[in-house]
């Protein structure tokens, strides 16, 4: 019995061991891309399980399932997803086919992530390979022209310029600018500190039912970007990414040659009855009679630069046995950008080190720490019509010269003004230099299963310090410096961030679908500083500095401000059978900007949306993949609208003199009235979107129609013109953006030819509904000296539109000018003739009109890419249509007044004997008509198309290089700007704001207004891209 009782335990044993192993097997296999490159971190897994996996760096996988389970699941951001029956199968190697128009990918959005199909809101995405298809040294350039509804100007083509980025218009007189949020944290306006090679993707959210989870910070949209990890793999990916370009200027600005203004000055001076001084008469006469080109001053300013790029970066990590879950994941990258401008001495440069650990003790529990440091160089450039290089390069009579026989600089002797080429010179003397760090640490664990928490604290360091000489020098009585001055001014910046989250995340029978984040945010940041000016300060550049200096300017000045915000919000989305989604966010938030009960805003918003190619009705037709109907509403606040401190009376004007006992002191006075009840700047929108799939998801469309409607605007209260303090704020404005997006994309295969192809539409209407309690309100932005104000901003009409008097061609003869003799009273035959558009019998600044904005009727983008064996190719397309620029250098280059040189068309001009057919005004000296009053004449068409980016690629086989130990070896050649169609005269059309000269509550306010504006450069680039 106890040996039968034996064997048939033994059997028993047997049995259920052959049963375990039948019930279970091992699947493995590659996985690589249509190229048959291997993909790393391919996640794969057992189809409606948790059991899964990633391939490591040469797309190996290894995965333990059951005979149940016989689906395996592949994805890949950029991939499509493809599954695969196991069935008998122990190898299984996979090709996944690029995805390049899916509307299914995971993207990130406001402290979380989701599918795109369940997104309610209005988002846009851009893959870290997009951005390494443009050679910039911005990640935000990349975009342009790519996302509908998202404006991007570079400010200016100067080295190290900025972008200004709109995102569905301008939302306000005060800051439009949107918040970036980098790896969950927001940063503030820039991520100058990252570098395109260490991001994974970009996402931009444009309503507020996707940006009111951000609250005070989301008015004017937010970018996410998400920065490359680490992957566990056998062993770790070296990336080595360079490039080398040489930029230019596109164009030149076509000018007289000295002999043709040597003839129009001349001729200037017999019309105004004036005779020239003699020496200049006789320069003229031996220019003329020599037929003398002169000097080429724009040749003098610009020149031909270098770029240069390098990026380094090693990722990898290490994990434990498949069932523990343990793993850590390392990322480091270094980055050096070195850029020459094409003005000389405008050099930038900048030094990036960013570093990201992060280790999994199992699947619920992780920890991560990140750290980036960050350098920038750059010198000064100074900019209007009377110290800016560019603008004198244009003005400078061309019969000067820049230097004498020796070489040295020499003053102007025809045109007043300083000699452009001393200018660029002396910006050798400029350097200002800023470090900073940033170091970041988070824990997420889970709680129990689909409920985690994630704290996440950032903390950011830095200073500044600037240093401006100015040598000693002497050209002539009005050009010179008598002792040198040093500027010199150290700052200091500190700011921390703290996010607590509670993230739900369930579905409930395959039908309910459930996520919600509960969640805490906290900020504090202060910055300090001071500057000084110090008189006679040695030129060696080691003796540089204010403790030498013999003397200094009356006052040392400091500054000093700090602020924080505290926030709670919440987040609820539900889906019922995939179908029927929404979303609602609430954020309640406190600044200490804001006082009393205006101190903290509620701010919520709301979206849904419906899947209705899951509906039968709509399955049946068999024409969309995809139709899904979105709609949403919300309110988000505008806090970097408000100036801190704005609560109190603020000293200021300390130039000011008192007497107290017959002794005088100096002091200073209060520059403001203090506003206590100033509160948050609201931004409420509603967006209507739609988004539909064709041909399986190879062809996709989106559109939205949105209503941006920005209440309690802080501007300006209406008090008589005679107050003799700053106007207070106040919300009492109100701004309106409405228009329609539209995107679409096309993928597909041909053979072997992968290829997409874009574009993307925008039409957006601005109007100020009201700009405070006066009706008849205005306020005039967009200054230059001796022209005065070319921008106004009223109710009725769209921000900063251009405003001045309106022309109707030029008086042709005398009875003309009779007829016109009491309203211009001053013109002659030849003179400008202006419209009197108050009918009052004279020209005055009652006539002044509309003349056009920079706010255009539409804009436009269309990119394509393609590969084929190897080869790949990509570019970008960006226009603007209907828009209209201000060129302020026409109050120069219109004329040859005061011997100025002016534009070659000026050879056009009317005479009534040389040229009696021409269509340009008459020359003159005096000009006393005033034509050069600012007039439509200024006003030029701002469309243009742009060939933003162009890229030409090959990636040499696998075969030939990994015997060397390189995975992937590409090599490419890259132009940016190469083509701009336009009828803009100055150098470029696309320009950033006109902000000089412009006080601090204006200087959004100069759109569109270009004052000899930095090119941007065409850029001509040879790059290598090597994995190993």
């Amino acid at each position: 019995m106890k040996k039968n009782l034996q064997f048939i335990l033994m059997l028993l044993f047997l049995v259920s061991c052959w049963t375990t192993f039948g019930q279970e097997k091992t699947v493995s296999g590659i996985v690589t891309d249509e190229g048959n490159l291997p993909l790393p971190g391919v996640t794969v897994i057992v189809k409606g399980t948790s059991n899964g996996t990633t391939t490591d760096f040469d797309g190996n996988y290894t995965i333990n399932l059951s005979n149940a389970q016989n689906i395996l699941v592949f994805s890949y951001i950029g991939f499509k997803t493809q599954e695969v029956n196991v069935g008998n199968q122990s190898t299984i190697n996979v090709a996944l086919e690029t995805d390049l128009v899916g509307l299914d990918e995971i993207v990130i959005v406001g402290y979380g992530a989701m599918k795109k199909s369940d997104l309610t809101g209005a988002v846009a995405s851009v893959s870290g390979d997009d951005l390494l298809k443009v050679a910039s040294n911005r990640p935000v350039e990349a975009i342009q022209g790519r996302v509908s509804g998202v404006s991007i100007t570079k400010t200016s083509g100067r080295p190290g310029a900025g972008m200004k980025v709109r995102i569905r218009g301008v939302g306000s007189t005060n800051n439009s600018d949107p918040l970036y949020v980098v790896d969950g944290v927001p940063i503030g306006n820039d991520i100058e500190f990252l570098a395109p090679e260490d991001i994974q993707s970009i996402e931009i959210l444009k309503d507020a039912s996707s940006t009111a989870i951000y609250g005070n910070k989301g008015a004017n949209g937010v970018i996410i970007v998400t920065t490359k990890s680490g992957k566990a793999s056998n062993k770790p990916v070296f990336s080595f990414n360079t490039y080398y370009g040489i930029a230019e200027i596109p164009n030149k600005v076509d000018l007289l040659d000295a002999t043709q203004q040597a003839r129009l000055i001349v001729e200037a001076a017999r019309n105004d009855g004036q005779t020239l001084p003699t020496n200049l008469e006789n320069r003229i006469n031996y220019v003329i009679a020599n037929n003398a080109k002169g000097t080429d001053w724009q040749n003098q300013v610009f020149r031909e630069a270098q770029q240069q790029n390098y990026n380094l970066s090693i990722r990898g990590g290490l994990a434990g046995d498949s069932n523990s879950g343990r793993k850590l994941l390392y990322s480091l990258s270094g980055t050096l950008f070195d850029e020459e401008g094409t003005v000389e001495n405008t050099a930038f440069k900048k030094y990036i080190l960013n570093s990201k650990t992060e280790y999994f003790f199992n699947e619920h529990v992780n920890i991560g720490v990140q750290l980036d440091l960050f350098r920038n160089e750059l010198g000064n450039f100074p900019q209007g019509i009377y110290g800016g290089p560019i603008p004198l390069s244009l003005t400078s009579s061309p019969i000067d010269s820049p230097t004498d026989a020796d070489g040295n600089f020499i003053p102007m002797r025809t045109g007043f003004g300083n000699n452009p080429a001393l200018l660029v010179d002396h910006l050798k003397y400029g350097n200002n230099n800023t470090n900073s760090y940033g170091f970041r640490t988070w824990l997420q664990f889970d709680i129990f299963d689909g409920l985690d928490f994630k704290t996440n604290y950032k903390i950011s360091r830095g200073a500044n310090h600037n240093k401006t000489y100015r040598p000693a020098y002497y050209l002539n009585e009005n050009f010179n410096r008598g002792l040198s001055e040093l500027y010199e001014q150290r700052g200091e910046f500190y700011s921390w961030t703290w996010i607590n989250l509670l993230n739900y995340n369930k579905t409930f029978n395959d039908v309910h679908k459930v996520i919600a984040t509960l969640g805490h945010e906290s900020s504090y940041n202060q910055s300090s500083g001071f500057s000084g000016v110090g008189i006679d300060v040695p030129i060696d550049p080691d003796l540089q500095y204010l403790n030498l200096a013999k003397s200094f300017n009356e006052r040392i000045n400091s500054f000093q401000g700090q602020g924080g915000t505290e926030s709670y919000f919440a987040r609820a989305f539900y889906s019922f059978d995939n179908k029927y989604m929404v979303t609602g966010t609430v954020r309640y938030d406190g600044s200490s900007k804001f006082s009393g009960d205006n101190k903290w805003g509620l701010f919520p918003s709301v979206g849904a949306s419906w899947k209705a190619d899951q509906e039968t009705f709509i399955e049946d037709l068999n024409t969309f993949s995809t139709l899904k109907f979105r709609v949403g509403w919300g309110r988000v606040g505008n806090e970097s609208s408000a100036q801190a401190g704005s609560d109190v009376a603020n000293i200021g004007n300390y130039s000011m003199q008192y007497v107290f006992n017959d002794t005088q002191y100096q002091g200073g006075t209060t520059t403001n009235i203090p506003t206590p009840d100033l509160k948050w700047e609201v931004v409420e929108t509603q967006n209507y979107g739609v988004d539909m799939g064709f041909l399986n998801g190879d062809l996709t469309l989106t559109a939205d129609y949105f209503i941006k409607d920005t209440k309690d605007m802080i501007t300006r209260v209406a008090l008589p013109g005679y107050y003799p303090k700053n106007r207070p704020n106040a919300n009492i404005g109100t701004m309106s953006n409405k228009g329609f997006e539209f995107l679409v994309n096309y993928g597909n295969k041909i053979g072997k030819v992968n290829f997409s192809v874009g574009a993307n539409i925008t039409f957006i209407d601005n109007e100020i509904v009201k700009l405070n309690s006066d009706e008849d309100a205005f306020i005039d932005g967009g200054f230059i000296d001796k022209l005065g104000f070319t921008t106004r901003t009223e109710a009725g009409r769209e921000i900063a539109y251009f405003y001045g008097y309106q022309t109707d061609g030029i008086f042709r003869n005398q009875d003309e000018v009779d007829a016109y003799a009491t309203i211009q009273p001053n013109a002659s035959v030849g003179d400008i003739r202006f419209i009197d558009n108050s009918e009052n019998g004279i020209i005055d600044a009652a006539d002044r009109a509309y003349l056009g904005s920079a706010q255009a009727d539409y804009s436009y983008g269309f990119n394509f890419s393609l590969d084929y064996k190897g080869f790949d190719v990509s570019g970008n397309f960006y226009g603007v249509q209907g828009a209209e620029i201000v060129n302020g250098m026409s109050l120069r280059l219109l004329d040859v007044n005061d011997y100025f040189n002016a534009y070659a068309d000026r050879v056009n001009r009317f005479h009534p004997i040389n040229n009696p057919t021409g269509t340009q005004p008459r020359v003159t000296l005096s000009d006393a008509n005033n034509n050069s009053r600012f007039s439509d004449r200024y006003v030029e068409d701002g469309s243009f198309l742009r060939l933003k980016n162009l890229q030409i690629g090959y990636t040499i086989p696998a075969k030939y290089t990994q015997k060397s130990g390189i995975d992937k070896l590409r090599l490419y050649v890259s132009g940016q700007n190469l083509l701009t169609f336009t009828d803009y005269k100055g150098y470029d059309p696309e320009i950033g704001d006109l902000t000089q000269d412009a006080a601090n509550d204006v200087r959004s306010l100069g759109i569109g207004v270009d004052l000899g504006n930095y090119p941007q450069p065409r850029l001509f680039y040879f790059g290598v891209n090597v994995t190993f």
